[in-house]
């Protein structure tokens, strides 16, 4: 299998190649609305965002003043992805992996080989651990709502939507889906592959070159994005439920084949099927976002932006991190 690997030091975020079927309606064209342009400033706000920076071999929860600009570490900060305001203190899971109300997070172990599969739910102020028995494959945790917790397979790509109810422990597969990338247990987006396009990008596998909303009760799958000769995924979503996409373009390799650029070549906000804003953002692969009531924190190797309600684009720090959290 194909698989496209973001790399950041010691963080593997994986999207896999897959050839899900072509959507029933034909995709639209993404239009464009003007550019929003990232201007290093400050943003004029009185408040902490907690930030994930690494070094020295680890991850360590810092935070960013947005009043000076200035980043510190916390020392109770080593190893932790995600700063919960519900108990004050770091937990070592991403965003996704801990419960609306920030009480609880969960991780997955086993699966691979002979290890038994589990699903583990830990009280974020107490440490209890209540685990639960999953089927024989190396899941990662894909959301966590108030009543359950949905997975993925991890395993060189992101396969099929498990939910495993919290109450009773039932794990079920509610969709079979290939190229997933974010979203809960109603809506998602993944990645599929247009029939039209005249040059697919190639790896083991075509690599996808739409990105589509689907519903999860019904299967219902709309596209809202392609472009031909090139393959692209959702890096966040933000508090309106819009999706941002990073677009690598396709390099013809000189034999026939295409293969796809090591950088993204733009960055795009999709506010509706067939409509995309560019967004101004240097082009490297952005890792980890948040939303709170200011907008879309985003991250990468350039420093933290964040894309404001307006539609306003900020650069808010150099320093590489990924967002843990709302401002506090």
């Amino acid at each position: 299998m194909c698989v496209r690997r973001w790399l950041w030091p010691a963080l593997l975020i994986i999207a896999a190649c897959g050839q899900p079927a072509a959507p029933a309606t034909a995709p639209p064209s993404a239009s464009t609305t003007p550019t929003a342009a990232a201007t290093p400033s400050a943003v004029g706000l009185e408040c902490r965002l907690p930030i994930v920076t690494y070094a020295g071999g680890g991850w360590h929860g810092s935070w960013l003043d947005l009043s000076t600009g200035s980043v510190t570490q916390d020392p109770a900060g080593d190893g932790g992805l995600f700063f919960s305001r519900s108990v004050t203190r770091w937990l070592p899971v991403r965003r996704e992996a801990v419960s609306p109300d920030g009480l609880r997070y969960a991780y997955t172990e086993g699966g691979v080989g002979q290890t038994p599969a589990r699903l583990h739910v830990v009280e974020a102020g107490s440490g209890k651990d209540t685990a639960y028995s999953l089927p024989p494959s190396p899941f990662g945790v894909f959301d966590f709502a108030s009543d359950a917790v949905y997975l993925r397979i991890t395993w060189e790509g992101s396969f099929g939507l498990w939910r495993v109810d919290l109450g009773s422990g039932k794990v079920v597969q509610v969709a079979s889906i290939n190229d997933l990338w974010a979203g809960d247990g109603n809506t998602v987006w993944a990645g599929s592959v247009n029939p039209n396009d005249p040059h697919h990008l190639e790896g083991i596998e075509v690599q996808p070159d739409q990105v589509d909303q689907v519903t999860i009760a019904n299967g219902n799958r709309q596209t809202w994005f392609y472009r031909p000769v090139t393959t692209s995924r959702v890096i966040a979503v933000d508090g309106e439920g819009d999706p941002i996409i990073e677009v690598f373009a396709g390099i013809d390799t000189g034999n026939g084949l295409y293969t796809s650029s090591d950088v993204p070549d733009q960055f795009l906000e999709l506010t509706a099927p067939g409509t995309a804003r560019p967004l101004d953002l240097p082009r490297e692969s952005l890792w980890g976002y948040a939303v709170d009531s200011h907008g879309l924190w985003l991250g990468g190797q350039g420093g933290i932006y964040l894309l404001r309600k307006d539609g306003g684009l900020s650069q808010v720090s150099t320093t590489p991190a990924q967002p843990a959290g709302g401002c506090i």
